[in-house]
Protein backbone atom coordinates (compact mmCIF):
# COMPACT_ATOMS: atom_id res chain seq x y z
CA UNK A 1 0.00 0.00 0.00
CA UNK A 2 2.88 2.36 0.78
CA UNK A 3 4.55 1.67 -2.56
CA UNK A 4 1.27 2.09 -4.42
CA UNK A 5 0.67 5.44 -2.71
CA UNK A 6 4.12 6.74 -3.66
CA UNK A 7 3.73 5.45 -7.24
CA UNK A 8 0.41 7.22 -7.54
CA UNK A 9 1.98 10.57 -6.60
CA UNK A 10 4.98 10.04 -8.89
CA UNK A 11 2.73 9.03 -11.80
CA UNK A 12 0.78 12.24 -11.34
CA UNK A 13 3.99 14.29 -11.37
CA UNK A 14 5.30 12.50 -14.47
CA UNK A 15 2.58 14.22 -16.50
CA UNK A 16 4.70 17.38 -16.17
CA UNK A 17 7.79 15.68 -17.59
CA UNK A 18 7.87 17.92 -20.70
CA UNK A 19 8.34 21.00 -18.53
CA UNK A 20 11.95 19.94 -17.89
CA UNK A 21 13.03 20.08 -21.52
CA UNK A 22 16.30 21.98 -21.92
CA UNK A 23 15.78 22.91 -25.58
CA UNK A 24 12.90 25.29 -24.92
CA UNK A 25 14.28 27.76 -27.46
CA UNK A 26 14.10 25.12 -30.18
CA UNK A 27 10.44 24.28 -29.50
CA UNK A 28 9.31 27.88 -29.10
CA UNK A 29 11.20 28.94 -32.24
CA UNK A 30 9.46 26.21 -34.20
CA UNK A 31 6.13 27.55 -32.91
CA UNK A 32 7.08 31.12 -33.89
CA UNK A 33 8.10 30.12 -37.43
CA UNK A 34 4.45 29.77 -38.39
CA UNK A 35 2.28 32.84 -38.87
CA UNK A 36 1.04 33.30 -35.31
CA UNK A 37 -1.41 35.86 -33.95
CA UNK A 38 -1.33 37.38 -30.48
CA UNK A 39 -4.25 35.05 -29.67
CA UNK A 40 -2.10 31.98 -30.46
CA UNK A 41 0.63 33.22 -28.12
CA UNK A 42 -1.91 33.95 -25.40
CA UNK A 43 -3.34 30.43 -25.65
CA UNK A 44 0.03 28.66 -25.38
CA UNK A 45 1.29 30.92 -22.57
CA UNK A 46 -1.99 30.46 -20.71
CA UNK A 47 -1.37 26.70 -20.59
CA UNK A 48 1.90 27.14 -18.69
CA UNK A 49 0.46 29.89 -16.52
CA UNK A 50 -2.37 27.59 -15.36
CA UNK A 51 0.06 24.75 -14.67
CA UNK A 52 2.14 27.19 -12.61
CA UNK A 53 -0.94 28.14 -10.58
CA UNK A 54 -1.74 24.45 -10.06
CA UNK A 55 1.45 23.97 -8.04
CA UNK A 56 0.39 26.73 -5.64
CA UNK A 57 -2.50 24.51 -4.56
CA UNK A 58 -0.35 21.44 -3.99
CA UNK A 59 0.74 20.54 -0.47
CA UNK A 60 4.45 21.02 0.07
CA UNK A 61 4.61 18.04 2.45
CA UNK A 62 2.60 14.85 2.05
CA UNK A 63 2.24 12.06 4.59
CA UNK A 64 1.91 8.56 3.24
CA UNK A 65 1.47 6.00 5.97
CA UNK A 66 3.67 7.85 8.46
CA UNK A 67 6.28 8.68 5.79
CA UNK A 68 6.56 12.42 5.04
CA UNK A 69 7.53 13.43 1.52
CA UNK A 70 8.79 17.02 0.96
CA UNK A 71 7.98 18.46 -2.51
CA UNK A 72 8.96 22.10 -1.91
CA UNK A 73 12.09 22.18 -4.09
CA UNK A 74 10.46 19.98 -6.69
CA UNK A 75 7.45 22.30 -7.05
CA UNK A 76 9.72 25.34 -7.12
CA UNK A 77 11.69 23.76 -9.97
CA UNK A 78 8.49 23.03 -11.91
CA UNK A 79 7.26 26.60 -11.39
CA UNK A 80 10.64 27.88 -12.58
CA UNK A 81 10.37 25.85 -15.79
CA UNK A 82 6.79 27.06 -16.36
CA UNK A 83 8.01 30.64 -16.14
CA UNK A 84 10.88 29.78 -18.50
CA UNK A 85 8.41 28.52 -21.12
CA UNK A 86 6.29 31.65 -20.70
CA UNK A 87 9.36 33.88 -21.05
CA UNK A 88 10.53 32.09 -24.21
CA UNK A 89 7.12 32.42 -25.88
CA UNK A 90 6.86 35.98 -24.60
CA UNK A 91 10.24 36.83 -26.11
CA UNK A 92 9.12 35.62 -29.54
CA UNK A 93 5.89 37.61 -29.28
CA UNK A 94 7.84 40.66 -28.14
CA UNK A 95 10.39 40.40 -30.96
CA UNK A 96 7.59 40.23 -33.49
CA UNK A 97 5.40 42.97 -32.06
CA UNK A 98 8.18 45.42 -31.14
CA UNK A 99 9.29 45.39 -34.79
CA UNK A 100 5.70 46.02 -35.85
CA UNK A 101 5.51 48.89 -33.34
CA UNK A 102 8.60 50.54 -34.86
CA UNK A 103 7.22 49.96 -38.36
CA UNK A 104 3.85 51.60 -37.57
CA UNK A 105 5.60 54.46 -35.78
CA UNK A 106 7.74 55.08 -38.89
CA UNK A 107 4.70 54.86 -41.19
CA UNK A 108 2.76 57.43 -39.16
CA UNK A 109 5.77 59.76 -38.97
CA UNK A 110 6.46 59.52 -42.71
CA UNK A 111 2.82 60.02 -43.70
CA UNK A 112 2.51 63.07 -41.46
CA UNK A 113 5.77 64.54 -42.75
CA UNK A 114 4.86 63.90 -46.40
CA UNK A 115 1.38 65.32 -45.89
CA UNK A 116 2.98 68.68 -45.06
CA UNK A 117 5.20 68.66 -48.14
CA UNK A 118 5.25 71.79 -50.34
CA UNK A 119 2.78 71.94 -53.24
CA UNK A 120 4.42 74.58 -55.41
CA UNK A 121 4.76 72.43 -58.54
CA UNK A 122 2.63 69.79 -60.27
CA UNK A 123 4.94 66.93 -59.14
CA UNK A 124 4.80 68.26 -55.54
CA UNK A 125 1.02 68.57 -55.65
CA UNK A 126 0.78 65.10 -57.16
CA UNK A 127 2.97 63.77 -54.36
CA UNK A 128 0.80 65.26 -51.59
CA UNK A 129 -2.45 64.14 -53.24
CA UNK A 130 -1.04 60.62 -53.49
CA UNK A 131 -0.21 60.76 -49.77
CA UNK A 132 -3.81 61.79 -49.00
CA UNK A 133 -5.08 58.87 -51.11
CA UNK A 134 -2.64 56.56 -49.35
CA UNK A 135 -3.88 57.70 -45.92
CA UNK A 136 -7.53 57.15 -46.91
CA UNK A 137 -6.76 53.69 -48.28
CA UNK A 138 -4.54 52.54 -45.41
CA UNK A 139 -6.20 54.02 -42.33
CA UNK A 140 -8.34 50.94 -41.68
CA UNK A 141 -5.41 48.55 -42.11
CA UNK A 142 -3.18 50.69 -39.87
CA UNK A 143 -5.98 50.78 -37.29
CA UNK A 144 -6.16 46.97 -37.24
CA UNK A 145 -2.38 46.74 -36.89
CA UNK A 146 -2.41 49.19 -33.97
CA UNK A 147 -5.14 47.12 -32.32
CA UNK A 148 -2.99 43.98 -32.68
CA UNK A 149 0.01 45.80 -31.19
CA UNK A 150 -2.00 46.97 -28.17
CA UNK A 151 -3.47 43.49 -27.60
CA UNK A 152 -0.03 41.88 -27.87
CA UNK A 153 1.52 44.22 -25.31
CA UNK A 154 -1.43 43.64 -22.97
CA UNK A 155 -0.71 39.91 -23.17
CA UNK A 156 2.95 40.56 -22.33
CA UNK A 157 1.81 42.64 -19.34
CA UNK A 158 -0.53 39.88 -18.24
CA UNK A 159 2.37 37.42 -18.04
CA UNK A 160 4.70 39.98 -16.42
CA UNK A 161 7.05 40.17 -19.41
CA UNK A 162 9.34 43.19 -19.09
CA UNK A 163 10.05 45.60 -21.96
CA UNK A 164 11.22 49.24 -22.23
CA UNK A 165 8.96 51.83 -20.64
CA UNK A 166 9.37 54.04 -23.73
CA UNK A 167 7.45 51.45 -25.75
CA UNK A 168 4.47 51.55 -23.38
CA UNK A 169 4.39 55.34 -23.81
CA UNK A 170 4.69 55.04 -27.60
CA UNK A 171 1.80 52.53 -27.77
CA UNK A 172 -0.55 55.04 -26.13
CA UNK A 173 0.16 57.59 -28.87
CA UNK A 174 -0.64 55.37 -31.88
CA UNK A 175 -4.43 55.70 -32.14
CA UNK A 176 -4.48 59.46 -31.34
CA UNK A 177 -1.79 60.03 -33.99
CA UNK A 178 -3.73 58.02 -36.58
CA UNK A 179 -6.91 60.01 -35.86
CA UNK A 180 -4.98 63.28 -36.09
CA UNK A 181 -3.35 62.16 -39.36
CA UNK A 182 -6.72 61.37 -40.99
CA UNK A 183 -8.20 64.68 -39.82
CA UNK A 184 -5.16 66.58 -41.08
CA UNK A 185 -5.41 64.86 -44.48
CA UNK A 186 -9.00 66.14 -44.82
CA UNK A 187 -7.87 69.67 -43.92
CA UNK A 188 -5.01 69.58 -46.44
CA UNK A 189 -7.29 68.14 -49.14
CA UNK A 190 -9.75 71.00 -48.64
CA UNK A 191 -6.91 73.56 -48.68
CA UNK A 192 -5.53 72.16 -51.93
CA UNK A 193 -8.83 72.36 -53.81
CA UNK A 194 -8.22 75.83 -55.39
CA UNK A 195 -4.62 74.87 -56.17
CA UNK A 196 -5.86 71.74 -57.93
CA UNK A 197 -8.21 73.82 -60.06
CA UNK A 198 -5.37 76.12 -61.06
CA UNK A 199 -3.21 73.17 -62.03
CA UNK A 200 -6.09 71.65 -63.97
CA UNK A 201 -6.04 74.70 -66.23
CA UNK A 202 -2.29 74.34 -66.73
CA UNK A 203 -2.67 70.65 -67.51
CA UNK A 204 -5.44 71.38 -70.00
CA UNK A 205 -3.03 73.66 -71.82
CA UNK A 206 -0.35 70.90 -71.74
CA UNK A 207 -2.86 68.47 -73.26
CA UNK A 208 -3.60 70.85 -76.13
CA UNK A 209 0.13 71.40 -76.66
CA UNK A 210 0.69 67.65 -76.71
CA UNK A 211 -2.04 67.23 -79.34
CA UNK A 212 -0.29 69.83 -81.51
CA UNK A 213 2.99 67.91 -81.15
CA UNK A 214 1.27 64.78 -82.45
CA UNK A 215 -0.37 66.66 -85.33
CA UNK A 216 2.97 68.15 -86.37
CA UNK A 217 4.73 64.78 -86.21
CA UNK A 218 2.01 63.05 -88.25
CA UNK A 219 2.01 65.85 -90.82
CA UNK A 220 5.81 65.62 -91.16
CA UNK A 221 5.66 61.82 -91.38
CA UNK A 222 3.06 61.91 -94.16
CA UNK A 223 4.87 64.62 -96.16
CA UNK A 224 8.52 63.71 -95.64
CA UNK A 225 8.52 60.20 -94.13
CA UNK A 226 9.82 56.90 -95.53
CA UNK A 227 6.81 56.49 -97.84
CA UNK A 228 7.93 59.54 -99.83
CA UNK A 229 11.32 58.06 -100.83
CA UNK A 230 11.75 56.00 -104.02
CA UNK A 231 13.94 52.90 -104.23
CA UNK A 232 16.41 53.85 -101.48
CA UNK A 233 15.86 51.35 -98.68
CA UNK A 234 18.82 52.54 -96.61
CA UNK A 235 17.46 56.09 -96.57
CA UNK A 236 13.95 54.79 -95.83
CA UNK A 237 15.05 52.82 -92.80
CA UNK A 238 17.31 55.61 -91.57
CA UNK A 239 14.24 57.86 -91.52
CA UNK A 240 12.22 55.16 -89.73
CA UNK A 241 14.76 55.09 -86.87
CA UNK A 242 14.62 58.88 -86.58
CA UNK A 243 10.82 58.88 -86.38
CA UNK A 244 10.95 56.01 -83.89
CA UNK A 245 13.04 58.15 -81.52
CA UNK A 246 10.59 61.04 -81.84
CA UNK A 247 7.64 58.73 -81.16
CA UNK A 248 9.39 57.30 -78.07
CA UNK A 249 9.73 60.82 -76.66
CA UNK A 250 6.07 61.55 -77.39
CA UNK A 251 5.01 58.25 -75.82
CA UNK A 252 6.97 59.08 -72.66
CA UNK A 253 5.27 62.47 -72.50
CA UNK A 254 1.90 60.79 -73.01
CA UNK A 255 2.51 58.51 -70.01
CA UNK A 256 3.39 61.52 -67.86
CA UNK A 257 0.22 63.31 -68.97
CA UNK A 258 -1.96 60.26 -68.32
CA UNK A 259 -0.63 59.98 -64.76
CA UNK A 260 -1.33 63.65 -64.11
CA UNK A 261 -4.80 63.45 -65.72
CA UNK A 262 -5.70 60.52 -63.48
CA UNK A 263 -4.56 62.51 -60.47
CA UNK A 264 -6.83 65.43 -61.36
CA UNK A 265 -9.70 63.21 -62.54
CA UNK A 266 -9.44 64.53 -66.11
CA UNK A 267 -10.95 62.10 -68.68
CA UNK A 268 -8.27 60.25 -70.60
CA UNK A 269 -7.92 61.01 -74.31
CA UNK A 270 -7.26 58.66 -77.22
CA UNK A 271 -4.81 59.77 -79.87
CA UNK A 272 -5.78 57.86 -83.05
CA UNK A 273 -3.18 59.66 -85.18
CA UNK A 274 -0.40 58.62 -82.81
CA UNK A 275 -1.70 55.04 -82.74
CA UNK A 276 -1.74 54.99 -86.55
CA UNK A 277 1.87 56.19 -86.80
CA UNK A 278 3.03 53.71 -84.13
CA UNK A 279 1.35 50.87 -86.00
CA UNK A 280 2.99 51.91 -89.27
CA UNK A 281 6.42 52.22 -87.63
CA UNK A 282 6.04 48.72 -86.16
CA UNK A 283 5.21 47.38 -89.63
CA UNK A 284 8.17 49.21 -91.16
CA UNK A 285 10.46 47.75 -88.50
CA UNK A 286 9.32 44.25 -89.49
CA UNK A 287 10.28 45.07 -93.08
CA UNK A 288 13.60 46.52 -91.91
CA UNK A 289 14.47 43.38 -89.93
CA UNK A 290 13.70 41.19 -92.97
CA UNK A 291 15.72 43.46 -95.27
CA UNK A 292 18.65 43.71 -92.83
CA UNK A 293 18.78 39.93 -92.29
CA UNK A 294 18.73 39.34 -96.06
CA UNK A 295 21.54 41.89 -96.53
CA UNK A 296 23.72 40.11 -93.94
CA UNK A 297 23.09 36.73 -95.56
CA UNK A 298 23.80 38.17 -99.00
CA UNK A 299 27.18 39.36 -97.75
CA UNK A 300 27.96 35.87 -96.40
CA UNK A 301 26.90 34.25 -99.68
CA UNK A 302 29.10 36.62 -101.69
CA UNK A 303 32.15 35.50 -99.69
CA UNK A 304 31.63 31.82 -100.55
CA UNK A 305 33.98 30.49 -103.21
CA UNK A 306 32.33 29.34 -106.43
CA UNK A 307 33.74 25.85 -105.92
CA UNK A 308 32.04 25.64 -102.50
CA UNK A 309 28.78 27.28 -103.50
CA UNK A 310 25.67 25.10 -103.57
CA UNK A 311 23.27 26.79 -106.00
CA UNK A 312 20.23 24.89 -104.70
CA UNK A 313 20.92 25.97 -101.12
CA UNK A 314 21.32 29.56 -102.26
CA UNK A 315 18.01 29.48 -104.17
CA UNK A 316 16.24 27.87 -101.20
CA UNK A 317 17.58 30.52 -98.82
CA UNK A 318 16.44 33.35 -101.07
CA UNK A 319 13.02 31.69 -101.52
CA UNK A 320 12.69 31.42 -97.75
CA UNK A 321 13.08 35.19 -97.37
CA UNK A 322 10.54 35.79 -100.14
CA UNK A 323 8.07 33.39 -98.47
CA UNK A 324 8.54 35.16 -95.13
CA UNK A 325 7.81 38.46 -96.85
CA UNK A 326 4.63 37.11 -98.43
CA UNK A 327 3.40 35.86 -95.07
CA UNK A 328 3.28 39.44 -93.79
CA UNK A 329 -0.08 41.19 -93.45
CA UNK A 330 -1.46 43.09 -96.43
CA UNK A 331 -1.18 46.48 -94.73
CA UNK A 332 2.60 45.95 -94.34
CA UNK A 333 3.63 44.42 -97.65
CA UNK A 334 1.44 46.65 -99.85
CA UNK A 335 3.08 49.89 -98.67
CA UNK A 336 5.65 51.72 -100.79
CA UNK A 337 8.42 50.41 -98.53
CA UNK A 338 6.94 46.90 -98.72
CA UNK A 339 6.98 46.91 -102.54
CA UNK A 340 10.58 48.20 -102.51
CA UNK A 341 11.69 45.42 -100.12
CA UNK A 342 9.93 42.82 -102.27
CA UNK A 343 11.72 44.06 -105.42
CA UNK A 344 15.02 43.96 -103.54
CA UNK A 345 14.47 40.34 -102.43
CA UNK A 346 13.34 39.13 -105.86
CA UNK A 347 16.00 41.10 -107.72
CA UNK A 348 18.79 39.49 -105.67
Amino acid sequence: RLVNGINQILTQLLTYNDLWKNDKQKYTSRFALKSRTYFDYDEIMKVFFKINQTFDRYLINKNIYSIELCFKQFYQALKYHCNEWINHYGQHLYNKISNKLKEIDDILNNLYQNLNHDTDTVPDLKFVLNIITQINQQQELIGHQIHDIIQSYQILNQYHFEYPYTESILIQTLFPRLIELVEQSHIVQHRLKPIRERFREIIQYDIELFQRMIDELVDKFDKYGPYTIDNDLNQMFLLIKQYEKEIDKIEQRKIELINIMKLFYIPLINYPKLIRIQKEINGLNILFNLYDEFKKNKKLWSNILWTELNINDLINNVDLFIKNFRRLSQDIKTTVVGHTVEKYLIGN
